[in-house]
């Protein structure tokens, strides 16, 4: 892993296309995903931030494969070796190689202020 490497996109894609197309394939999510598996693959730390809970959700359920986890107001605050808090997510996100990406609500991003790229 590079050191510090951080890489960071911002999509903000609309509720209303997730609910309407539940598989989510619409040409901006897809490329998202693809390009997220592509910079993990080679060795990258992926931050992916949107508006909307629901998409934070179905994102970071989508990328599973790539270990992703997420935070948004609605994840509980905690200790920080609960990995179920949004403490602990972070924790994993940045120590744990086998957690490649976060999807993070807009709000919670303010966490990650010193990123290398955005897109």
């Amino acid at each position: 892993m590079k050191s510090g490497a951080l890489t960071i996109y911002k999509i903000d894609y609309s509720l209303f296309r997730i609910q309407a197309n539940p598989r989510g394939d619409g040409p901006k999510l897809k490329y998202v995903l693809k390009r997220a598996r592509h910079l993990a693959r080679e060795d990258n730390k992926v931050l992916i931030w949107s508006s909307f809970v629901r998409n934070v959700e179905y994102i970071a359920e989508r990328l599973a494969d790539i270990g992703a986890v997420y935070i948004h107001g609605k994840v509980e605050t905690g200790d920080e070796d609960d990995d179920e808090t949004r403490e602990g997510k972070i924790r994993l996100f940045h120590n744990e190689p086998t957690i490649r990406l976060m999807v993070a609500k807009d709000e919670q991003v303010r966490h990650y202020r010193n990123c290398g790229a955005a897109y």
